[in-house]
């Protein structure tokens, strides 16, 4: 009696549980191509390199000078791609072969301004994606209490979204020695400081063992014989 007593609470307990398992990421199942949405859990999101293929990047490209739909086009990607951590992105800072490049993108806190916070001198409503811009921005996000800020896209109001990024997730290093970036690109150059070379030259800088980051940006100051550039963790 024992025995068929417990047969049949066996019976109840299978009858009562159901078991899912999923399997579209295994083997001859439907890959997961979405979006990441993992829950955005505090100290969960990062910043993080991403190598896409170019062809998803038009307008940008190896010698692109749009360089504001560039960057509009490079945060819809990252906030596409993972809504619950990017807020943003920038690059590219490399382009490993002829049709993939590598963007960054930005674990921030976005915020909007007006773009009169940041224009005067060099930077221009003509040029709000230079690297004169650039650099008001990064000074305008210290005033609002962050490490550093990175121009996203400029709406037809003027208005402009900016990834604001805090201490902890990027290292500002002012008095860069010139003369140590161009030797990751020689063709960066004072004279070509908007070119895909100088971004490039910044990313190494920071990657490299010296300094053992994830990338960089910039430069956002330049003087005669040094720049500040940001680093990322």
């Amino acid at each position: 009696m024992r025995v068929l007593a417990a047969l049949g609470l066996l019976a109840i307990l299978v009858a009562a549980c159901t078991l899912t398992i999923e399997t579209s990421d295994l083997s001859g199942g439907a890959p997961d191509t979405g979006p990441d949405t993992a829950s955005c859990e505090a100290g969960s999101c990062f910043n993080e390199l991403l190598v896409v293929k170019q062809t998803d990047l038009a307008p940008c490209g190896p010698s692109s000078t749009d360089a504001l739909g560039c960057r509009q086009k490079i945060h819809d990607l990252c906030v596409a791609r993972n809504p619950c951590c990017s807020v943003g992105g920038f690059g590219p800072v490399e382009y490993p072969n002829a049709t993939e490049a590598t963007i960054v993108c930005l674990a921030g806190k976005a915020y909007t301004a007006p773009s009169t916070e940041v224009l005067g001198g060099a930077c221009t409503t003509a040029n709000l994606g230079s690297r004169a811009c650039d650099a008001a921005v990064h000074l305008a996000a210290k005033k609002r209490g962050f490490a550093t800020g990175i121009l996203q896209s400029v709406a037809a109001d003027q208005t402009m979204t900016v990834v604001g990024i805090g201490a902890p997730d990027c290292y500002p290093n002012p008095g860069v020695p010139w003369g140590d970036i161009p030797k990751l690109d020689a063709k960066c150059t004072l004279s070509t400081l908007e070119s895909q070379a100088c971004t490039t030259a910044v990313h190494r800088w920071c990657s490299s063992d010296l300094i053992a980051l994830q990338t960089g940006f910039g430069p956002v100051a330049v003087a005669t014989t040094d720049v500040t550039v940001i680093c990322l963790y």
